[in-house]
């Protein structure tokens, strides 16, 4: 199960992406990238050094290539939850201003 999901993950070539234009998409692409080396990171520990892209790799370097697994994750689902935040508090404002724009219209109206 772990090795069909690790080759599964080296299929995608997730590794390789790049972030695409547009700031949603580089967000959404964050969230993807975490998961993926959350995941794989995961799936090397369960296998061990019976996974055949680890079998040359001595313990200590199989480890390291798990942990360098995990802290991309955790870097990449920080850049993720900081572009959620911009993204909320910038509909935010948006809806702010559009409120006040729609009172003062408003009240342009009455007043005439």
């Amino acid at each position: 199960m772990y090795e069909e999901a690790l080759d599964e993950l080296e299929k995608s070539r997730f590794e390789d992406l790049e972030p695409t234009s547009g700031y949603e998409s580089t967000v959404r692409n964050c969230q993807l990238m975490a998961e993926a080396n959350a995941i794989k990171a995961y799936c090397l520990e369960k296998v061990g050094r019976s996974w055949r892209a680890t079998k040359n790799l001595s313990e200590a370097e199989r480890k390291e290539e798990i942990i360098q697994k995990y802290l991309r994750a955790a870097d990449l689902a920080v850049t993720y939850f900081q572009g959620q935040e911009k993204l909320s508090l910038s509909s935010q404002s948006a809806t702010i201003v559009t409120g006040i724009f729609v009172r003062k219209y408003i009240l342009l109206y009455i007043m005439n």
